[in-house]
């Protein structure tokens, strides 16, 4: 994926970040559902140059949202088609426990927790900062809460990133939006590469219950 050469300098270490950080994303889903998750395309938006809007059905929909504070703040929204949030419950599942409608909200929160758990990581791995996410919310979203939504939680928003996943076996598509507030400057103004810690840079802890149900 190409850097624009327009941006500022600034703007380009973020679009570096985020790229990795999406990457990074995938394969924390992939490793869930036991398939390939491949970045089918990925924007980088200046909201103030471009403006903001979400590229997804006008209909209902499925949104896990997590707010990420700390040193800067973060929104990220996983979106899912109803039409796939069956074949993902049951993906990431043990065949034991598929066709259980009870645990579906549990497991896509849980694949929320540790899909946005991987970004933070690597965003505060990279930026040399310190965050953490809340505990996400699933929620089925109408057309006008759709709207709502940026106009009323995003206006202050500095950058939008925006993101296509594909699951490979599955060919099931994943959307994700990740927006940053303003305070991201106080970070990009300061950023020193050197001092960036690559791979996962921190103690490993124990594994979750998911984690050790599914061996990740």
């Amino acid at each position: 994926m190409n850097i624009e050469e327009t941006l500022s300098l600034e703007e380009q270490v973020l679009q570096e970040v985020s790229i990795v950080m999406v990457e990074h994303m995938g394969k924390a889903i992939g490793q869930l559902l036991n398939d390939e998750v491949f970045v089918a395309k990925q924007r980088f938006i200046k909201t103030d140059r471009e403006g903001i809007s979400w590229d997804i059905p006008t209909e209902e929909i499925t949104v896990l949202n997590t707010e990420v504070v700390g040193d800067i703040q973060i929104q990220t929204y996983i979106l899912l088609k109803e039409e796939y949030k069956e074949e993902l419950c049951d993906a990431l599942l043990p065949d034991h426990m598929k066709g259980q409608p009870d645990l579906r909200e549990g497991m896509l929160l849980e694949m929320d927790n540790i899909a946005i758990a991987a970004m933070v990581t690597k965003v505060a791995n990279l930026l040399q900062c310190n965050i953490f996410g809340h505990v996400p919310s699933l929620e089925v979203w109408t057309v006008d809460k759709q709207q709502s939504v940026l106009e009323q939680e995003h206006r202050d928003s500095e950058f939008m990133i925006q993101v296509s996943l594909g699951v490979f076996k599955r060919q099931m598509p994943l959307s994700v939006y990740v927006f940053f507030r303003k305070d991201i400057h106080s970070i990009l103004s300061s950023f020193d590469r050197t001092k960036a810690v690559i791979g996962d840079g921190r103690p490993k802890k124990d594994k979750n219950i998911f984690q050790k149900l599914f061996g990740i």
